[in-house]
């Protein structure tokens, strides 16, 4: 489930440029411009992200998730 979450946490920009996603490069540094941008543009819907979202914490309070480098 997590194969490229490590990926994505090391190297943000890199990874948005492999995704269906649309995001300018200025923001590429930043997770939370970014998911704002996502939101805004309607590539990601309020659902999709909280859907997302809940899952993540589940999997993080379970010791699931990936550790970052």
């Amino acid at each position: 489930m997590f194969e490229n979450f490590n990926d994505f946490m090391q190297n943000l920009g890199n990874y948005a440029n492999k995704t269906k996603f649309k995001i300018p490069n200025n923001l590429l540094t930043n997770p939370d411009e970014i998911i704002n941008h996502l939101l805004r543009s309607e590539q990601l819907t309020q659902n999709q992200y909280n859907q997302v979202y809940e899952k993540f914490k589940e999997l993080f309070r379970l010791g699931k998730t990936p550790k970052q480098p």
